[in-house]
């Protein structure tokens, strides 16, 4: 992460945005070309904590899913846009916690 004073590293912060967020981005790589869709989610808030994906039971993210192991979620609440003066001078202020699942 470029700018390190932003990271939220309280674990109850990261769990509050869990619990608020509606809609997870998955992110996937098929063979050379990324791929991301957002989801459905469920979360057990157990430890260690449990993210649930909903998806069918075929498709193309669990094909990819299958041949690459490799993915992360992001999930972000609290989205406003701060306009500037200039374009450069816009900026978008959030929460957002990104991850990398394992798979059973």
């Amino acid at each position: 992460m470029r700018r390190s004073d932003y990271q939220i590293t309280d674990k109850q912060e990261l769990l509050d945005i869990l619990k608020q967020a509606e809609i997870c981005r998955l992110a996937l790589a098929d063979r050379d070309e990324p791929y991301i869709v957002p989801i459905n989610f469920g979360i057990e808030f157990t430890d260690p904590l449990n993210l649930y994906f909903h998806c069918a039971r075929e498709g193309r993210k669990l094909d990819i899913i299958e041949r690459n192991h490799k993915v992360c979620f992001e999930v972000e609440v609290d989205a406003k846009l701060h306009p500037g003066s200039k374009a450069c001078g816009w900026s978008m202020r959030y929460r957002s916690v990104i991850g990398f699942p394992f798979f059973s």
